[in-house]
Protein backbone atom coordinates (compact mmCIF):
# COMPACT_ATOMS: atom_id res chain seq x y z
CA UNK A 1 0.00 0.00 0.00
CA UNK A 2 2.72 2.23 0.98
CA UNK A 3 4.44 1.88 -2.56
CA UNK A 4 1.39 2.59 -4.34
CA UNK A 5 0.97 5.51 -2.30
CA UNK A 6 4.27 6.60 -3.28
CA UNK A 7 4.26 6.11 -7.11
CA UNK A 8 0.70 7.91 -7.21
CA UNK A 9 2.31 10.66 -5.37
CA UNK A 10 5.84 10.70 -8.06
CA UNK A 11 2.44 10.61 -10.70
CA UNK A 12 1.35 13.83 -9.21
CA UNK A 13 4.36 15.25 -9.14
CA UNK A 14 5.51 14.70 -12.91
CA UNK A 15 1.79 16.20 -13.59
CA UNK A 16 2.71 18.77 -11.28
CA UNK A 17 5.94 19.75 -13.17
CA UNK A 18 4.15 19.54 -16.50
CA UNK A 19 2.18 22.43 -15.43
CA UNK A 20 5.05 24.37 -14.05
CA UNK A 21 7.09 24.08 -16.84
CA UNK A 22 4.65 24.60 -19.70
CA UNK A 23 4.44 28.71 -19.64
CA UNK A 24 8.24 29.23 -19.00
CA UNK A 25 8.54 26.74 -22.06
CA UNK A 26 6.11 28.42 -24.34
CA UNK A 27 7.90 31.91 -23.23
CA UNK A 28 11.21 30.38 -24.36
CA UNK A 29 10.30 29.62 -27.42
CA UNK A 30 7.98 32.77 -28.51
CA UNK A 31 11.27 35.12 -27.36
CA UNK A 32 13.90 32.93 -29.20
CA UNK A 33 11.65 33.47 -32.52
CA UNK A 34 10.85 36.55 -31.70
CA UNK A 35 15.00 36.94 -31.68
CA UNK A 36 15.85 34.67 -34.59
CA UNK A 37 13.00 36.89 -36.88
CA UNK A 38 14.94 40.30 -35.91
CA UNK A 39 18.09 38.79 -36.51
CA UNK A 40 17.63 37.83 -39.62
CA UNK A 41 15.92 41.29 -40.66
CA UNK A 42 18.84 42.97 -39.26
CA UNK A 43 16.75 44.74 -36.98
CA UNK A 44 18.19 44.12 -33.18
CA UNK A 45 18.31 47.21 -30.94
CA UNK A 46 20.96 46.55 -28.27
CA UNK A 47 18.00 47.37 -25.54
CA UNK A 48 15.46 44.28 -27.31
CA UNK A 49 18.80 41.51 -27.30
CA UNK A 50 19.51 42.49 -23.85
CA UNK A 51 15.59 41.97 -23.35
CA UNK A 52 15.38 38.49 -25.32
CA UNK A 53 18.55 36.99 -23.41
CA UNK A 54 17.12 38.16 -20.00
CA UNK A 55 14.05 36.57 -20.88
CA UNK A 56 15.45 33.41 -21.42
CA UNK A 57 17.68 33.11 -18.72
CA UNK A 58 14.76 34.15 -16.14
CA UNK A 59 12.78 31.16 -17.26
CA UNK A 60 15.54 28.97 -17.92
CA UNK A 61 16.38 29.63 -14.18
CA UNK A 62 12.72 29.17 -12.61
CA UNK A 63 12.73 25.39 -14.67
CA UNK A 64 15.66 24.67 -12.90
CA UNK A 65 14.88 25.73 -9.62
CA UNK A 66 11.55 24.33 -10.14
CA UNK A 67 13.36 20.82 -10.88
CA UNK A 68 15.67 21.40 -7.72
CA UNK A 69 12.33 21.82 -5.56
CA UNK A 70 10.70 18.89 -6.96
CA UNK A 71 14.07 16.67 -6.33
CA UNK A 72 14.63 18.11 -2.99
CA UNK A 73 10.63 17.12 -2.34
CA UNK A 74 11.25 13.26 -3.33
CA UNK A 75 14.38 12.73 -1.74
CA UNK A 76 13.88 9.83 1.06
CA UNK A 77 15.63 11.92 3.39
CA UNK A 78 15.23 9.69 7.02
CA UNK A 79 16.58 11.97 9.33
CA UNK A 80 15.34 14.07 11.64
CA UNK A 81 15.33 17.62 11.81
CA UNK A 82 14.74 21.00 13.34
CA UNK A 83 12.42 22.89 10.45
CA UNK A 84 9.67 25.65 10.01
CA UNK A 85 6.55 24.74 9.14
CA UNK A 86 6.55 28.21 7.11
CA UNK A 87 9.73 26.22 4.44
CA UNK A 88 7.92 23.60 4.30
CA UNK A 89 4.34 24.95 3.53
CA UNK A 90 6.23 27.61 1.12
CA UNK A 91 7.99 24.67 -0.71
CA UNK A 92 4.49 23.17 -1.81
CA UNK A 93 2.76 26.30 -2.33
CA UNK A 94 6.06 27.38 -4.92
CA UNK A 95 5.06 23.36 -6.38
CA UNK A 96 1.42 23.94 -6.50
CA UNK A 97 1.54 27.83 -7.68
CA UNK A 98 0.27 27.15 -11.49
CA UNK A 99 -2.44 24.96 -10.46
CA UNK A 100 -4.08 27.08 -8.03
CA UNK A 101 -3.62 30.24 -10.98
CA UNK A 102 -5.32 28.04 -13.52
CA UNK A 103 -8.14 26.73 -11.12
CA UNK A 104 -8.66 30.22 -9.80
CA UNK A 105 -7.89 29.28 -6.00
CA UNK A 106 -6.67 32.01 -3.49
CA UNK A 107 -4.28 31.09 -0.93
CA UNK A 108 -5.06 33.10 2.37
CA UNK A 109 -1.89 32.39 4.38
CA UNK A 110 -1.90 32.51 8.14
CA UNK A 111 1.26 30.74 8.51
CA UNK A 112 3.56 32.17 11.64
CA UNK A 113 7.24 31.98 10.72
CA UNK A 114 8.69 30.93 13.73
CA UNK A 115 7.07 27.74 14.62
CA UNK A 116 9.37 25.50 14.67
CA UNK A 117 8.89 21.43 14.27
CA UNK A 118 11.40 18.59 14.97
CA UNK A 119 11.15 15.27 12.42
CA UNK A 120 10.92 14.20 8.80
CA UNK A 121 10.29 17.63 6.80
CA UNK A 122 10.15 15.64 3.56
CA UNK A 123 6.99 13.27 5.45
CA UNK A 124 4.99 16.41 6.46
CA UNK A 125 5.12 17.84 3.04
CA UNK A 126 4.22 14.89 1.23
CA UNK A 127 0.93 14.86 3.90
CA UNK A 128 0.73 18.77 3.25
CA UNK A 129 0.59 18.18 -0.62
CA UNK A 130 -1.87 15.26 -0.53
CA UNK A 131 -4.70 17.54 1.27
CA UNK A 132 -4.23 20.43 -0.77
CA UNK A 133 -3.90 18.28 -4.48
CA UNK A 134 -7.18 16.76 -2.91
CA UNK A 135 -8.56 20.12 -2.47
CA UNK A 136 -7.51 21.15 -5.75
CA UNK A 137 -9.30 18.05 -7.01
CA UNK A 138 -12.49 19.12 -5.29
CA UNK A 139 -12.52 22.46 -6.46
CA UNK A 140 -11.89 20.85 -10.40
CA UNK A 141 -14.79 18.82 -9.51
CA UNK A 142 -17.81 20.99 -8.63
CA UNK A 143 -16.27 23.68 -11.59
CA UNK A 144 -16.98 26.37 -9.69
CA UNK A 145 -14.71 29.73 -10.07
CA UNK A 146 -15.88 31.83 -7.24
CA UNK A 147 -15.06 32.13 -3.78
CA UNK A 148 -12.57 29.14 -4.08
CA UNK A 149 -10.07 30.02 -1.17
CA UNK A 150 -7.70 27.64 0.75
CA UNK A 151 -6.34 28.67 4.02
CA UNK A 152 -3.75 27.32 5.85
CA UNK A 153 -2.71 28.60 9.70
CA UNK A 154 -0.23 27.53 11.80
CA UNK A 155 -0.75 28.27 16.00
CA UNK A 156 -0.09 26.69 19.20
CA UNK A 157 -2.09 25.75 21.62
CA UNK A 158 -2.25 24.32 25.05
CA UNK A 159 0.87 22.13 24.46
CA UNK A 160 0.51 21.39 21.01
CA UNK A 161 1.18 22.76 17.49
CA UNK A 162 -1.45 22.86 14.82
CA UNK A 163 -2.07 22.94 11.40
CA UNK A 164 -5.40 23.94 9.85
CA UNK A 165 -5.81 23.44 6.08
CA UNK A 166 -9.57 25.23 5.29
CA UNK A 167 -10.96 25.20 2.15
CA UNK A 168 -14.35 26.20 0.45
CA UNK A 169 -14.64 23.30 -2.23
CA UNK A 170 -18.16 22.41 -0.40
CA UNK A 171 -17.47 20.15 2.24
CA UNK A 172 -16.92 16.04 2.72
CA UNK A 173 -20.66 14.07 2.81
CA UNK A 174 -21.71 12.81 6.19
CA UNK A 175 -21.84 9.29 5.20
CA UNK A 176 -18.37 9.87 4.55
CA UNK A 177 -16.49 11.80 6.72
CA UNK A 178 -15.97 8.93 9.56
CA UNK A 179 -14.13 7.10 6.46
CA UNK A 180 -12.03 8.74 4.63
CA UNK A 181 -8.51 7.59 6.71
CA UNK A 182 -9.57 4.17 6.31
CA UNK A 183 -7.54 2.19 3.74
CA UNK A 184 -8.76 2.06 0.07
CA UNK A 185 -11.62 4.11 0.80
CA UNK A 186 -12.40 6.93 -1.81
CA UNK A 187 -15.20 8.98 -3.41
CA UNK A 188 -14.14 8.63 -6.56
CA UNK A 189 -15.40 6.12 -9.20
CA UNK A 190 -12.48 6.27 -11.64
CA UNK A 191 -9.60 7.78 -10.32
CA UNK A 192 -8.96 7.28 -6.46
CA UNK A 193 -6.95 4.70 -5.09
CA UNK A 194 -7.69 5.75 -1.05
CA UNK A 195 -4.09 5.14 0.28
CA UNK A 196 -3.40 9.15 0.15
CA UNK A 197 -5.21 10.10 3.67
CA UNK A 198 -4.71 6.33 4.73
CA UNK A 199 -0.86 6.81 4.62
CA UNK A 200 -0.55 10.68 5.55
CA UNK A 201 -2.68 9.88 8.93
CA UNK A 202 -0.01 6.86 9.20
CA UNK A 203 3.24 9.68 8.85
CA UNK A 204 1.35 11.72 11.73
CA UNK A 205 0.80 9.34 14.28
CA UNK A 206 4.06 6.98 13.56
CA UNK A 207 6.48 9.75 13.04
CA UNK A 208 4.96 13.04 14.39
CA UNK A 209 3.32 11.11 17.49
CA UNK A 210 -0.02 13.34 16.27
CA UNK A 211 -3.10 13.34 15.14
CA UNK A 212 -4.72 14.38 12.13
CA UNK A 213 -8.51 14.91 11.72
CA UNK A 214 -11.15 16.17 9.53
CA UNK A 215 -14.46 18.19 9.98
CA UNK A 216 -16.50 20.28 7.61
CA UNK A 217 -16.73 24.15 8.52
CA UNK A 218 -18.58 26.84 6.42
CA UNK A 219 -18.17 26.55 2.92
CA UNK A 220 -15.92 23.48 2.63
CA UNK A 221 -13.41 20.28 4.76
CA UNK A 222 -10.82 21.78 7.14
CA UNK A 223 -7.96 19.55 8.06
CA UNK A 224 -6.55 19.93 11.64
CA UNK A 225 -3.27 18.31 12.21
CA UNK A 226 -1.95 18.50 15.93
CA UNK A 227 1.37 18.10 17.08
CA UNK A 228 2.53 17.48 20.72
CA UNK A 229 4.79 20.72 21.21
CA UNK A 230 7.28 18.33 23.77
CA UNK A 231 7.57 15.55 21.32
CA UNK A 232 8.15 17.52 18.26
CA UNK A 233 10.75 20.16 19.14
CA UNK A 234 14.65 19.97 19.00
CA UNK A 235 16.57 18.71 21.97
CA UNK A 236 19.73 19.70 22.93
Amino acid sequence: MAQKAKLAEMGNMIDNIIHQWKQPLSIIKVTSQALEMNLEMKNLSEEQREYYIKTIIENVDFMSDTANDFRSFLSPDKIKSEFTIKDCTSKILKILFLRFRKQKVEVINNIEEDIRIYGYKSELCQVLLNILNNALDQFNENNNTQDNTITISTYKKEGSIIIEIEDTAGGIKEEYINKIFEDRFTTRSKEGTGIGLTISKRIIQESFNGTIKVENKNKGANFIIEFPQEDNTLKN
